[in-house]
């Protein structure tokens, strides 16, 4: 586990529901940098955070993500950002840096990711053990390393995506996780996403 914990709202959280929390601003850490939580730790899927979203500038080095740095056993549902997240390490995405087990639903980033290292991704970094993200969007310029770099997700273990969205002519994915749109079909997916 990394040494250091930096985030807007909660640094380090274990089975905790979060509703409805918001950070504008700017964020510098280490590990584990999220724009509402660094670190958050769940045992069982039953445990969420909804309807969070971010903006500003938010960056560290390992585990960065718009929303959170790292989770496990925590379901996302409507969450957003339009951050600027920078990584000078691994692990670094536009919703989450890195995730084990647990979902994503109804997702949008429509900020920027870049990193230097590996698994550098639009919605997530790192995703595995069973990660699912379904019904998400994604139109972020992903730049930096071009060691598992990609539109929807940088590195995905045993992690599976349903109806996910990005803009291929922002960033093309080269892995095969979501399904690329042109301009003129963002908008609708934006729609799809977002029910507005």
């Amino acid at each position: 586990f990394p040494v250091t914990i930096r985030n807007s709202v909660i640094g380090h959280s274990d089975n905790s529901f979060m509703y409805g929390c918001q950070f504008d601003g700017t964020l510098t850490g280490r590990d584990n940098v999220g724009g509402i939580i660094g670190y958050h730790n769940g045992s069982s899927n039953t445990l969420r955070m909804t309807d969070c979203s971010t903006k500003g500038l938010i960056q560290g080095r390992t585990s960065v993500g718009g929303v959170c740095g790292y989770s496990d056993y925590i379901n996302r549902e409507r969450c957003s950002s339009t951050a600027t997240v920078k990584g000078t390490g691994s692990n670094v995405g536009g919703i989450e840096g890195a995730k084990d087990y647990g979902y994503l639903d109804f997702c949008l980033f429509l900020g920027s990711v870049d990193a230097t290292a590996g698994s550098v991704g639009g919605i997530l970094g790192l995703g595995r053990n069973g990660a699912v993200v379904r019904w998400s969007f994604c139109q972020a310029a992903v730049t930096g390393s071009t060691t598992y770099n990609d539109a929807m997700v940088g590195y995905a273990q045993s992690c599976t995506f349903t109806s996910c969205y990005y803009n291929k002519i922002t960033k093309a994915s080269v892995n095969g996780h979501g399904n690329g749109l042109d301009n003129d079909q963002v908008l609708i997916a934006g729609t799809i996403v977002t029910g507005k």
